[in-house]
């Protein structure tokens, strides 16, 4: 009996989460993707002609597993009222789903020729996320606030730059979860 071809492509993409998240995306390659997923070269090739179709089909996969992620921890907070800021904050800033997407991005900014693609997904992503994040029930300054820390950490990991000390990121966290707590008036 053959494998469907959800099965397939799931197995191709988890392989590469594991690659990107273990050896970073420069490691990433058809054979070692094709060797990780027990799939043939040709069989991962029918889903991803190419390195940058794996990173773009990738991407795509992480944005709509995370943007899930983020929508059933906020369903399953008792605290209705900045529910989704405080899923998005803990979303951001754990697994190696994240890892996998931080190393993929970094390699689209740097060396792939195709804004438009990066372009497209961020704008479709940010939409989601500014309405979801301004509709939380607590003041829009806060969610704002919450929305741009995390992201300024997520690229921080993104480009590879040194991270805060514990004890400020300690404290800057729980002062960002203060503010999920916050209601609007």
């Amino acid at each position: 009996m053959g494998l469907k071809p959800t099965d397939a492509k799931e197995r191709i993409i988890n392989a590469m989460i594991s690659i990107c998240a273990q050896e970073g995306v420069e490691a990433l390659t058809l054979e070692k993707v094709s060797k990780a997923s027990r799939l043939t070269k040709p069989g991962v090739l029918y889903y991803f002609k190419n390195k940058e179709e794996l990173l773009i089909g990738l991407t795509e996969y992480v944005i709509e597993k995370w943007l899930g992620d983020i929508e059933e921890k906020s369903k399953k907070d008792k605290n209705k009222v900045g529910n989704f800021c405080r899923a998005y904050l803990e979303t951001q800033l754990e697994d190696d789903l994240n890892k996998a997407w931080q190393s993929a991005f970094r390699y689209l900014l740097t060396k792939v020729p195709r804004p438009d693609v990066i372009q497209k997904q961020q704008e479709k992503l940010y939409s989601f996320i500014y309405k979801r994040l301004l509709s939380d029930g607590i003041p829009p300054e806060n969610a704002l606030t919450i929305f741009l820390c995390s992201d300024a950490l997520c690229f921080n990991e993104v480009f590879g730059l040194p991270k805060p000390p514990k004890e400020a990121m300690s404290k800057m966290l729980k002062k960002l979860l203060q503010l999920t707590k916050e209601r609007s008036l």
